[in-house]
């Protein structure tokens, strides 16, 4: 069975402790505002942030699993969400996991940081299909081999995108809301299913907390350095959750993730160190 309610791994904090503690609310164009600063003037190359960030994901993605064998569908989209997907992928391969990630766009358009990661998960030998190849039938055949555990990563638009998902992305999406495991369905909602969202769930909102048609239905959300407004209003309007993680659909459980940024690029923009990160004392 796969649990959330064990405690937070390292680098990471919960929602609930991030406001706590005060912790800065960055909007859409705050957090673009962070990489280009990372990248410009403290010598991180958007690859790096990428593979920081999906890192940090499988840190918590490994404690989540804790051993045991895991079916695992990484849906992945046409930007850098969807590269940081592939990255995921590629870093659960290497554990030694057999995740699939799954193409909702079309490779040869992918960009950048993005096309590299999707390179990278190729060359590692990731299994990667298209979404017309894609069968929810043998994903479920997969799970049930893997132990009935299963696991669905959002890595299709994160917080770049505006309005509602369209096309394969919002059939993606509808799927990974409704997907169960056949005759499993009631031992999936024992927890042995999640549907985990990196950044935001793709077709939510981060800066109004706004659902868009479909929009992602997490358990569990894994944002990176901040917390997003959304967040915030979105808890307001559900409470702290269950167990007094931060939560509210489709957010699920909420996790704030470190993703290595230089202390000087942290300082200069008034981001505070998570708990479990010991401050970079070298840095000037």
């Amino acid at each position: 069975m796969l649990s959330l309610d064990t405690p937070v791994p390292p680098r990471a904090i919960t929602l609930k402790q991030a406001l706590a503690r005060q912790w800065p609310i960055l909007t859409t164009e705050q957090s673009r505002h962070v990489d280009r600063v990372a990248i410009a003037k403290h010598g991180v190359s958007g690859w790096a942030l990428m593979q920081n960030a999906a890192a940090a994901c499988v840190e918590q993605i490994r404690a989540l699993i804790d051993g045991r064998r895991v079916g695992i569908c990484v849906l992945c989209g046409p930007g850098n969400n969807g590269g940081d997907g592939y990255v995921i992928a590629r870093d659960l391969a290497l554990d030694g996991h057999r995740p699939v990630a799954v193409c909702v766009s079309d490779p040869n358009r992918l960009k950048g940081d993005a096309r590299l990661a999707f390179q990278e998960a190729e060359r590692r030998g990731v299994r990667i299909e298209s979404w017309t190849q894609f069968q929810s039938a043998a994903f479920a055949t997969r799970i049930r081999a893997e132990g009935d555990i299963g696991l669905v990563v959002d890595a299709l638009l994160g917080t770049g995108a505006h309005g509602a998902p369209r096309d394969d992305v919002a059939g993606a999406i509808h799927w990974a809301n409704e997907f169960n495991v056949g005759d499993e369905s009631e031992r999936m909602r024992a927890r042995k299913f999640l549907r985990i969202a990196i950044d935001v769930p793709s077709g939510w909102d981060a800066d109004t907390g706004h659902s868009h048609e479909p929009t992602f239905q997490a358990d569990l959300t894994l944002t990176f350095v901040t917390p997003k407004p959304g967040m915030v209003v979105a808890v307001q309007g559900h409470g702290q959750g269950e167990h007094g993680h931060g939560s509210g659909e489709p957010l699920g459980q909420v996790r704030v993730l470190d993703i290595a940024l230089p202390a000087t690029a942290k300082r200069e923009l008034g981001i505070p160190d998570h708990p479990s990160v010991e401050p970079d004392t070298h840095s000037t």
